[in-house]
């Protein structure tokens, strides 16, 4: 091999490595409820991305940022991180997180926020007591992003500039779908297996077949019906 190729070589590793660091999902647990450090190679700015303890992960009080390169955790909350890496100018990259935040609020009831959410959405910081856990009481499809049981909390709405691909494995199993000012609506979904009312979020009643229903594309509701589903296996 000749040197222009082996050049060609280093060259075409070197952006392939740089594209797979750009960001990357390390897990922190606290295990008897104690203090644990998790760190990373390199530097970057940790963001909450998927709480998988009961016990809530809420950030300055069971997790934080530990220098450039870590995250702690404490009083048994465990979570997935998301380091995201880029710019080392921090004052940037802090002034793109607020302009990219969107504060969204349950008072223990289905809420949801109108935002685009073309490039994913990511948790930033929880604010309540109840926990925020993807999937089951905050999420994001088409429409926006939504929040149930409590859960309060800062979103990073992703942009052309950083976005994040949505873990349809959360979601995959639970779907909501609500009707708008009482007009028929649709949410596509995977109905092979069927599809079950998981719980009525509405006031309306939710009946089947008379204001919910599904077909082998998804499921519809109408009259003021909002409700979570359970679909697949």
């Amino acid at each position: 091999m000749n040197r222009k190729a082996i050049g060609f070589v280093i060259i075409l590793v070197s952006l392939l490595a740089s594209g797979a660091i750009a960001q990357n999902v390390i897990r922190c647990e606290s295990d008897y409820g104690r203090r644990h450090v998790c760190t990373f190679d390199g530097w970057g700015r940790a963001a909450l991305s998927h709480q998988l303890s009961r016990t809530a992960c809420v950030e300055g009080e069971t997790w934080g940022r530990e220098g450039r390169n870590g995250v702690w955790v404490s009083n048994g909350c465990r979570a997935d991180f998301v380091i995201a890496r880029g710019d080392r100018d921090d004052r940037r990259e802090e002034r793109h997180d607020r302009d990219a935040l969107i504060v969204c609020r349950s008072n223990g009831r289905f809420t949801r926020c109108n935002v685009g959410t073309r490039f994913g959405v990511q948790l930033s910081r929880q604010l309540s007591g109840a926990s925020c856990v993807e999937g089951r009481s905050w999420g994001y499809d088409s429409e926006g992003i939504w929040v149930d049981r409590g859960c309060a909390a800062e979103f990073i709405v992703g942009d052309e500039r950083r976005g994040w691909h949505r873990n349809e494995g959360l979601y995959r199993r639970i779907v909501v779908c609500e009707s708008k000012n009482d007009s028929r609506h649709f949410c596509e979904a995977d109905t092979r297996f069927g599809v079950q009312l998981r719980r009525q979020l509405s006031s309306s009643g939710c009946i089947l077949d008379r204001t919910w229903g599904y077909n082998d594309r998804g499921i519809w509701v109408k009259d003021g019906c909002r409700a979570e589903f359970n679909v697949g296996r």
